[in-house]
């Protein structure tokens, strides 16, 4: 099965919060927090992937306005 648009998105979007998760349990003196947060955000993210849409519209705003 071609996996849709969304869940492409949603995947991209794990992606991306893993590798930040990687790199914040290197930099980071409070690791528990951090993985704690980047996992409650993918849960949230999991249980309602309707919000998934918005928040990409939001980060692509502010990315085009912020760089």
């Amino acid at each position: 099965m071609t996996p849709g648009k969304n869940e492409s998105t949603v995947f991209v979007i794990a992606q991306k919060l893993l590798a930040l998760n990687f790199a914040a349990i290197h930099t980071s003196s409070s690791v528990r927090a951090t993985t704690r947060a980047i996992a409650h955000a993918l849960t949230r993210l999991a249980e309602n992937p309707e919000l998934v849409g918005p928040l990409k519209g939001e980060i692509d705003k502010n990315i085009a306005t912020n760089g």
